[in-house]
């Protein structure tokens, strides 16, 4: 099974409520028990054109080794 990595990009709007928040975090607890690698991102994160997919890799190199 290849790596299950997700990538989400979190903006102040949809995501700054405190119902938001919590919403975001059962989310994530869901998925992580589902075996996935959950990556968050900030819009600042956006800017940089390297540090994305930088992480991104990181994340599936990380979770190959794990499976290994």
């Amino acid at each position: 099974m290849p790596p299950r990595v997700i990538a989400e990009a979190d903006g102040r709007g949809p995501h700054g409520t405190p119902e938001a928040v919590f919403a975001d975090r059962r989310r994530q607890n869901r998925l992580l028990n589902a075996g996935w690698t959950v990556l968050r991102f900030t819009w600042t994160d956006t800017l940089d054109p390297h540090y994305i997919p930088y992480a991104v890799r990181d994340a599936i190199a990380a979770a190959r080794h794990r499976r290994s």
